[in-house]
């Protein structure tokens, strides 16, 4: 068994013991896993130790998920091209030995990958697979997850009432799982719809339905204050009070957002926090609270370089030496938020080209992987239908012997029964032969006798002469 110590150290001095492979192979991993925050490089060396093992003993389910793992590890250090290649081998071992359920888990990691790079064709066509499995497992857990990303790309796509269609199949699942944590997900993104639906079309019931999805969401989160799906919901409630203009309630459920955020340590988004909170000041026309977090914000998207975050609060900032009518100021600002602005654009097209050369990069890997997935499953059909023929041909051999044996066994029988009959007609015949030679002999004998007699009742000729003689003498 591994051992149960989860520190480095004692991993490390385990793997100086002599341990049977497998074994082996699982403590590299755990090890891998626990240096990655540490040290990416040595941490993802201990799992791609892990692989070689798994790989030469030929354990294709645990070669998979390994895989899997690393694939996950890649894509969390944003080493997305890596990432999608480990999927794709995982992927390809767990579909080998038809090990389902891991099958779905990489074709789901890969579709986040290509939702994360903003490629929604290449995630919607993961997802989609991995649905088709997850129905064949028939796994209200798989079926509710592939169906939320399902919607989740049609979001983002702006494919809005898709995407409502596909929360409200994944909601299904996830109420009958009884999963609290995956429902109030379900509400939140159904409820984010919704809002997008208000944004474009600014109808006010679709700003009412995204509330109460919201506040569906509220009451299944309450019972974990310290959550940061809670944290979030309280920042989507804020921005529809935002838009009703009830500022003072945006404002509450902002800071409350900003306040789990930081008694959990989690430093996203708050720089956008900052922002909407800087915003809602400015619009009650109260400019010099907005500063305060006008300034609050840019210092923790400065911290973490975030552009798009800055480019807002510049344009906030803007705003605000407008309101004091510092107009050279705020055109100061105004020039700093278009530069961020473009900034941001230019950065997304590179990200976009660097994209696009990733998705054909992996693609021909991908095809190169289906094909030898292809060569393999013609070597298998051919040795199977070998072995069919092989099979086929012993058998035959052997029903054809059987066959020869039966009839010589049946041939050997009637000529032995044969052989039975004549031995007896034989020994009948000998039996009368003997008999009527018996017979003959005593008929023979019987003859001799007459004879015999007669000879003795009878003169003889020599006698019969004599006696002739003298009567005519």
């Amino acid at each position: 068994m591994i051992a149960r110590a989860a520190d480095p150290d004692s991993l490390a001095n385990r793997l100086k013991q002599a341990l049977p492979d497998t074994e082996r192979a699982q403590t590299l991993m755990k090890l891998g896993k626990l240096s990655l925050a540490a040290d990416f490089a040595k941490g993802a060396s201990y799992m791609k130790q892990a692989l070689v093992i798994y790989e030469g003993l030929h354990d294709k389910k645990r070669a998979g998920l390994a895989f899997n793992q690393m694939g996950t590890a890649y894509s969390n250090y944003g080493l997305f091209d890596s990432s999608l290649a480990f999927y794709a081998k995982g992927y390809n071992y767990l579909l080998e030995c038809k090990d389902t359920a891991g099958f779905i888990y990489a074709e789901k990691n890969a579709g986040t990958v290509y939702f994360v790079i903003n490629n929604y064709n290449k995630a919607l066509e993961y997802f989609f697979h991995a649905l088709r499995y997850a129905e064949k497992l028939n796994s209200p857990k798989e079926l509710a997850s592939c169906l939320g990303n399902i919607g989740n790309v049609y979001k983002e796509q702006g494919k809005l009432r898709e995407a409502l269609a596909y929360y409200m199949k994944s909601r299904t699942y996830a109420m009958q799982m009884g999963s609290v944590g995956k429902l109030a997900v379900n509400y939140i993104n159904s409820g984010n719809v919704y809002y997008d639906m208000f944004k474009h079309i600014h109808k006010s019931v679709y700003l009412d339905s995204a509330y109460y999805l919201y506040t569906l969401g509220e009451s299944t989160l309450l019972a974990d204050p310290d959550s940061s799906v809670l944290s979030m919901l309280y920042s989507n409630i804020a921005n529809v009070f935002a838009e009703k203009k009830q500022f003072k309630q945006a404002i509450n459920l902002y800071e409350r957002s900003l306040t789990i955020k930081r008694r959990i340590n989690e430093e996203s988004q708050i720089a956008l926090l900052y922002e909407n909170l800087a915003t809602c000041y400015l619009e009650m026309n109260l400019p010099d609270k907005a500063e305060v977090f006008i300034l609050e914000g840019l210092k923790e998207a400065s911290e973490y370089n975030s552009y798009e975050d800055m480019s807002s609060l510049y344009r906030d900032y803007s705003e605000f030496y407008r309101a004091k009518k510092n107009f050279p100021k705020a055109y100061e600002y105004y020039v700093l938020y278009k530069q961020y602005a473009d900034s941001v654009l230019n950065d997304e097209n590179i990200e976009r080209r660097k994209e696009l050369e990733m998705n054909y990069s992996f693609d021909k890997e991908r095809e190169q992987n289906l094909l030898e997935q292809r060569e393999k499953e013609v070597l298998r059909k051919e040795e199977k239908k070998r072995s069919l023929i092989y099979i086929a041909v012993t058998v035959g051999g052997l029903v054809i012997t059987i066959i020869i044996a039966l009839i010589i066994f049946r041939n050997l029988r009637t000529m032995k029964r044969a052989h039975a009959i004549i031995s007896k007609q034989k020994s009948e015949i000998e039996k009368q032969k003997e008999l009527v030679e018996e017979k003959q002999k005593e008929i023979l004998d019987s003859i001799h006798y007459a004879k015999r007699i007669q000879r003795s009742l009878l003169p003889t000729e020599k006698y019969i002469n004599r006696n002739l003689k003298h009567l005519h003498g």
